[in-house]
């Protein structure tokens, strides 16, 4: 159940303007065989992009394919959490149940995975990946495997090389090996396994580093800083200030989550209790879970202005807390001792996100009969624009701020504007010189930058009227004429048909 909703909400969402930026980049390297930092910027690491261009490859939708990916990593996410739960929970069928009712209650209803999931950034991919670490790491400490803690440093490399602010997260685990109660040869050796594990996960972002260092070190550390230099922007000055980033944690996230965060406390408590100065595999796996989410978090203060979304692998890092610490290892504790806490929490995650829903004019998820029909899905709808942009623009690049129209329509467009508007508001931010060797374009380099390749067709209405003033401008004095199109949007073509 728990999975038919999320698939709902992920076939029902639209894009957000940020998911351009992930999906442009996979569909050039698997129609044009573009490669990210060498050939158009990209400014997040690489493994995204070679996940969405082999989806984009073996089934043709530039949108759902990811989609569909994104709804798997979140779903699996859960199922990790669930058997977890069940291979630790010793407190009878009614303890299975209202331990799996309450983690399937924060997944489906807690603000921020609402908020997030179902959507094709770079968050659901690394969260899984994050969780299956730690989940890896726990099993090698119990059962002294080098094996499962190769796999951790896997897992964990594959998450930092789809998201960088996961990077904090490989310091606790290292260093935690060396906490298991095995001898000290031991403790070298699967700390070694772990760090061959996770260097060898993150040969992508290794190789590009290596091929294309100046590129992949602008894209990666010294472009998110470039808004700092906007003297108009002084909300981004603000947000990067630490005090402010911890306010934001803790009244848009903790808050409105509270009963995740209230669970976990609880259950923390109670089991370093039990536990407290008692050197067990149970215990450092507890310790595991707290040590990953403090650096997680860490990690997602280190861009200059915070996001809603980056907190999102919180979240189940915490569930997955709930599932090893929430339950009796020993099987003394009867069901009623954690049916207060969980019958509460269930409780009150419900009531909140009834309340909360009911406020909404759209529900949080769509109504079953646009979920059983394929051309309610939003993919096909975006299919149906992108072929409509397809008939009137039959050569030539699509020149946009949202690439993945035209792109699911299977036309081409510049690379340079593969990141929609990112790169495009910050370039005037770079010198002219270097401008060129990163692939940025901004608006004083227009023209010069389209005088070799003209575009075929230019679509705007799909970002903010500032950013796209230069677009129009280009348009309106060399001979393109508006067309409009569905969604308040407006296609510029030389030779201008009849509205469609």
């Amino acid at each position: 159940m728990c999975g038919l909703l999320l698939f709902a909400r992920t076939v029902d969402h639209g894009l957000n303007h940020d998911e351009h930026q992930f999906l442009a980049p996979g569909a050039l390297l698997s129609r044009e065989g573009l490669l990210p930092y060498r050939d158009f910027p990209l400014f997040h690491l690489p493994n995204l992009v070679f996940v969405y261009a082999t989806l984009d490859r073996l089934t043709g939708e530039p949108i759902l394919g990811p989609k569909l990916f994104s709804f798997a990593c979140t779903w699996l996410t859960l199922g990790i959490i669930l058997v977890v739960s069940l291979r630790r929970a010793r407190g009878g069928t009614g303890g299975y149940v209202l331990t799996l009712l309450a983690l399937c209650a924060f997944f489906l209803f807690d603000p921020l995975i609402l908020y997030t999931a179902g959507k094709t950034w770079n968050h659901e991919l690394p969260s899984f990946l994050l969780v299956l670490a730690v989940c890896c790491h726990v099993a090698a400490l119990n059962r002294d495997s080098r094996a499962y803690i190769t796999l951790s440093g896997i897992a964990c490399g594959l998450a930092i090389g789809t998201r960088l602010t996961f990077l904090p997260c490989l310091l606790p685990l290292f260093a935690l090996i060396f906490s298991f109660p095995v001898d000290a040869p031991r403790r070298r050796a699967m700390a070694i396994a772990f760090s061959v594990g996770a260097t060898v996960a993150l040969a992508p972002s290794i190789y590009f580093l290596v091929t294309t260092p100046g590129a992949f070190i602008f894209d990666n550390f010294e472009f998110p800083r470039l808004r700092l230099l906007d003297p108009e922007n002084t909300r981004i000055q603000k947000t990067s200030a630490i005090w402010r980033k911890l306010r934001y944690l803790a009244k848009e996230v903790v808050l409105p989550g509270w009963p995740i965060f209230a669970a976990f406390v609880a259950v923390l408590i109670r089991d370093t209790r039990q536990r407290l100065g008692a050197a067990d595999p149970d215990r450092t796996g507890v310790l595991v879970v707290c040590w990953t989410a403090l650096f997680l978090v860490i990690g997602c203060f280190l861009p200059s202005r915070y996001q809603y979304q980056h907190f999102f692998a919180l979240m189940p890092l915490l569930l997955l807390g709930i599932a090893l610490t929430g339950v009796d290892a020993e099987g003394k504790r009867p069901v009623w001792h954690i049916f207060p806490l969980f019958l509460a929490i269930l409780a009150s995650v419900v009531t909140f996100r009834a309340n909360d829903v009911a406020s909404q004019d759209k529900g949080a998820f769509p109504k079953w009969d646009e979920v059983t029909r394929r051309e309610e899905w939003f993919s096909s709808k975006a299919a149906a624009f992108g072929a409509q942009l397809r008939q009137l623009v039959p050569r030539g690049r699509i020149l946009t701020l949202a690439p993945a129209w035209p792109i699911a329509g299977g036309l081409r467009i510049y690379p340079e504007f593969a990141s929609g508007p990112f790169a495009w508001r910050s370039a005037r931010y770079v010198p002219e010189q270097r401008r060129a060797e990163y692939h940025l374009v901004g608006p004083d380099d227009l023209d010069s930058f389209l005088a070799p390749e003209p575009p075929g067709g230019i679509l705007t209405g799909v970002e903010d009227d500032h950013l796209e003033a230069p677009l129009i401008d280009y348009a309106t004095h060399n001979g393109f004429l508006p067309v409009p199109m569905a969604g308040k949007r407006t296609l510029w073509l030389r030779n201008a048909p009849s509205p469609p």
